[in-house]
């Protein structure tokens, strides 16, 4: 039970951690310039197991990215890959991390992440194991 509830609380520390860096990036700006950031959060449901899963996760994350353009996107139930390739299709960068020890049907760790417009580095992140 221990390591579910480890791998339950993956998503919420690195949220945490996301939001402890954007929280230290307003500290920075000076006080009479409003300073405004974006999240785009996205359930990827790409493990290739579960009902919702279509195949065109990968393309539709980038193209909505793409569109949005948000400063920073949190992904949930993505396969390690998936996050490459949408690093990859977008230029941004971030951090993965494993749930547990499932994996996709691929063979990719399964996980979330953490991904961040260039300019930040997955370094600023605060990480919990």
């Amino acid at each position: 039970m221990t390591a579910t509830l480890g791998a339950a609380r993956r998503p919420v520390q690195l949220l945490l951690g996301l939001l402890l860096v954007m929280g230290s990036l307003s500290w920075a700006t000076p006080s009479h310039a409003a300073t405004s950031y974006s999240v785009l959060q996205v359930n990827m449901c790409n493990s290739g197991y579960a009902g919702c899963y279509t195949g065109r996760a990968q393309a539709g994350t980038i193209a909505l990215i793409k569109a949005r353009t948000p400063y920073a996107v949190t992904l949930n139930e993505a396969c390690a890959n998936d996050i490459t390739a949408i690093a990859s299709g977008t230029g941004f960068r971030g951090q993965f991390t494993q749930s547990g020890t499932q994996k996709c049907r691929n063979g990719s760790a399964y996980g979330n992440a953490v991904l961040f417009r260039s300019g930040v580095t997955a370094s600023s992140v605060v990480r919990h194991t």
